[in-house]
């Protein structure tokens, strides 16, 4: 007895759920790229759940195909929301897992502040505002942020059809190096604890 074919979960031009960034896609008949699906709002449609939306925004994005007249992809056509995309779908395959998921989750939150904004409207401005909406992080995780979204862009540039990168050169805030600390109470203890060999290690003056 013939074994049944299983069904491809990307099938070809019908809406699709992928679980690395709980968003919503359809994949264009005849190729593999993956285009992520939008709702009327311009916010990406997320959650596996929300299948009928997803079926909606499909639909949508099929009749507008269908009205517009027929152009060559350029550079104009990406947004914040695709550039993550097509970033973290490399980034997934090529890096450590646990940074990969790490970058995800930053990218992800920075796509549900602004991911609809096309290429040419992404302003500096537009990542500081939300930089600031994050008050807890501190420096070195700003420069691991700001480096994500940079090389996102960068990444889009050197392997894909992007021709700028509209943060580049955003400035980075110094790291700020761990340092250990004992309280004098802590650093007491240490010396009365030492013998006089390692009593006198710990008190010179560090070169």
């Amino acid at each position: 007895m013939a074994k049944k074919r299983k069904l491809r979960r990307q099938q070809h031009g019908s809406a699709w759920h992928w679980n690395q960034t709980d968003c919503w896609y359809y994949t264009e008949p005849g190729t593999n790229k993956r285009v992520p699906l939008f709702d009327g709002k311009g916010e990406r449609v997320r959650g596996k759940d929300n299948k009928e939306a997803a079926r909606v925004a499909l639909a949508r994005t099929k009749v507008a195909d269908e009205l517009s007249t027929p152009v060559l992809p350029t550079s104009s056509g990406w947004t914040v929301a695709r550039v993550c995309d097509v970033y973290l779908a490399d980034l997934h395959l090529s890096a450590n897992p646990e940074w990969a998921v790490q970058v995800g989750k930053w990218l992800n939150d920075l796509c549900g502040y602004c991911g609809a904004l096309k290429k040419i409207e992404f302003k500096k401005k537009h990542l500081r505002t939300w930089l600031k909406r994050h008050s807890t992080w501190n420096h070195n995780t700003h420069r691991n942020v700001i480096g994500s979204v940079i090389a996102s862009f960068n990444y889009c540039c050197k392997y894909d059809d992007l021709d700028v990168n509209p943060v580049a050169g955003y400035e980075k805030p110094s790291a700020t190096p761990r340092v250990t600390s004992f309280t004098p109470e802590a650093e007491k203890s240490m010396y009365e604890t030492a013998d006089d060999a390692q009593a006198l290690c710990l008190s010179m003056p560090a070169f």
